[in-house]
């Protein structure tokens, strides 16, 4: 979605500052955070500039990656 919010931010940007900060609140909490399909789990304390510097190289390579966006997983064909 492209919807433009308030200052002209896209939600998408939005919701990447959300995910972003909650994964910091989790890693002080003692939880491990990651990106799926970005990076592995991580518990250090610059959480957040790693999510981003991920995030930056997936757009330069021209994925139109998000922090929040994850790969369609299958499932199986009997399940409910």
């Amino acid at each position: 979605m492209t919807f433009l919010v308030a200052r002209a931010l896209r939600k998408v940007d939005r919701s990447a500052v959300l995910a972003f900060a909650l994964a910091d609140l989790a890693v002080r909490g003692g939880e491990r955070a990651g990106l799926l399909g970005l990076t592995p789990p991580l518990a250090g304390g610059n959480v957040i500039e790693r999510f981003a510097e991920a995030v930056a190289a997936e757009e330069r390579r021209g994925v139109a990656a998000t922090a929040c966006r994850a790969a369609p997983i299958k499932a199986p064909r009997k399940a409910r």
